[in-house]
Formats: C-alpha cells, sequence, structure tokens
C-alpha cells in the first residue's frame, strides 16, 4: 500500500541506521525494496550486510586443482568427487576461473581440414574446396574438390 503522502526521508534512514527489519520499513513507509535503497543511497548510508554471509576463502592450491581437473574434461560431479568441495563451491570456483561447468562440445572438422589432412599439406591461401554434387552436409572425400582462385 503506497504511502499518502510522501514519507519522511529522515525517519526512514534512522529506522534503517537503528537496524529495523527492511520488512517493517517497506510496510511502514509503502515502499518497494529498490526505493528505499536508492533513497539510501542519495543520504550516504551503505547497506546493512550483517546477515550476509561471506564465502570461504580459498585454501591453497583449491583453485588450480578445480582448474586442472576442468581442462583435463571432468564433470562438476567428478571436480566434486575429486576434491571433496560441494557443488555450489566447484561451480563458484569455475566462475571464479572463467571456466564453463559443461565440456566444449565436440567441433566437426571443416571441409577444409578435411582435404588437408588427407593431401597432407595445408592449402594455398588461394585453393577453395567445393562438393561435387553440392550437397554441403556430404562431406566424403570423394566428394571434395580442390579448386584454385581464378
Amino acid at each position: 500500500m503506497p504511502a499518502k503522502h510522501p514519507p519522511d526521508e529522515t525517519a526512514i534512514v534512522a529506522a534503517y541506521r537503528r537496524n529495523e527489519p527492511v520488512s517493517a520499513i517497506l510496510a511502514t513507509y509503502g515502499l518497494r525494496p529498490r526505493s528505499l535503497y536508492e533513497l539510501l543511497r542519495r543520504h550516504g548510508v551503505a547497506p546493512n550486510r550483517s546477515s550476509v554471509v561471506r564465502a570461504k576463502a580459498w585454501a591453497p592450491g583449491e583453485l588450480e586443482r578445480v582448474a586442472e581437473l576442468r581442462r583435463g574434461g571432468a564433470s562438476v560431479d567428478a571436480i566434486q568427487l575429486a576434491t571433496g568441495l560441494g557443488r555450489k563451491r566447484v561451480r563458484r570456483a569455475l566462475a571464479e576461473l572463467g571456466m564453463s561447468e559443461l565440456p566444449a562440445p565436440a567441433r566437426a572438422p571443416t571441409v577444409r581440414e578435411l582435404v588437408e589432412q588427407a593431401l597432407g599439406r595445408p592449402l594455398e591461401p588461394g585453393e577453395t574446396v567445393r562438393h561435387r554434387n553440392g550437397d554441403t552436409s556430404d562431406n566424403r572425400l570423394t566428394n571434395l574438390i580442390v579448386r584454385a582462385k581464378r
């Protein structure tokens, strides 16, 4: 229920500084959470974070071990088993390391790579690969032709 008149901002800030529950402040003054925190920011009041639990610091070598396992192709579950860390902690470690939780999908070689492998040499910059039958999904070597640029 919105307030009928503009709330007294100093009273709201004072209530917040007295550590009154945010839900009570919101109900008393008819505010939404975003409005309350914007008001506090305008008054230079830092948010109370006493109830926020800080994450435990990483043990020496813990992040490196997670990174090593992930680079080796281990899944989140496998990393959990190998390190004894919980799922959330493993996911947080991967996020801090900038690594994906999912393994990288296998990439199919391009037709150019297939032909280079078959020829045993890299293609020249002017050479292109064409499909004889025009079907670009048919990557059999018998269907591929190397052409020089004209």
